[in-house]
């Protein structure tokens, strides 16, 4: 069985390092890196059947804020020769995570590696031996927001200020501000300022269906049947 190990990165450095990393650990596999989806999607479509890879995407800081590496999230498994993926693995070097990014790689699939701080040896422990988070706890695949606190999320992303929300719904601020911190919990950012900075990742979250808004359960009551009654 032909088995290799791809990396993702548009930084050089990070292409570098984890190449060489794989390299002593996989000494008998492939290395194989690359620095965008054009030429990774050309590659996958020459590999041959019965042939395995495991893939890596190592996440720079600027995804919070850059709608490029949430394309490259959502369209790793459909344009890669899915296959043929052995494993996703997502690396990323950063105290903070929002949970809507770890939503969406858990929603396509993705397992998350957090490298940061991490020595050479640490990083390939972590990304070889630790279980996948779903053998340890429920991940969350979609978050989902209320009725108003969908309505707000979308005028927020349109550009709306919370004044300007508040007049659209006929509320006071004090009652905006409250569904935008629920908001803000239920993706996992710390400031109001990066839902703004990050709308185009949350629209196309949106239309993925990432995020989504909570329906209502009605149960089906039974209904009680009487026979007539006749004399």
């Amino acid at each position: 069985m032909d088995t290799s190990r791809v990396i993702l990165s548009r930084c050089n450095f990070s292409n570098i390092g984890l190449r060489h990393l794989l390299s002593g650990t996989f000494s008998k596999e492939k290395i194989i890196s690359f620095d965008n989806q054009k030429n990774l999607f050309a590659w996958a479509k020459e590999v041959r059947r019965g042939s395995f890879y495991t893939l890596y995407l190592v996440l720079p800081d600027s995804i919070y804020s850059n709608i490029v590496y949430f394309h490259w999230l959502i369209s790793l498994r459909r344009k890669t020769n899915n296959a043929a993926i052995s494993e996703i693995i997502i690396a990323y070097h950063s105290d903070i995570f929002p949970e809507l990014f770890s939503c969406i790689c858990s929603h396509y699939k993705h397992r998350l590696v957090n490298i940061n701080n991490l020595t050479n040896d640490e990083i390939i422990k972590k990304m070889h031996t630790q279980r996948h988070p779903s053998k340890n706890k429920i991940i969350k695949k979609y978050i989902e927001l209320t009725h108003m606190e969908f309505c707000v999320l979308k005028l927020m992303i349109a550009g709306y200020s919370i004044d300007d929300i508040s007049i659209v719904h006929n509320i006071k601020p004090k009652t905006t501000y409250t569904y935008t911190n629920n908001i803000m919990k239920q993706l996992g950012f710390n400031s109001l300022k990066k839902i703004y900075s990050c709308g185009e990742i949350i629209k196309a979250s949106i239309e993925h269906e990432i995020i989504r808004e909570k329906k209502k359960q009605y149960t089906n009551a039974k209904i009680k049947t009487y026979e007539p009654q006749f004399a």
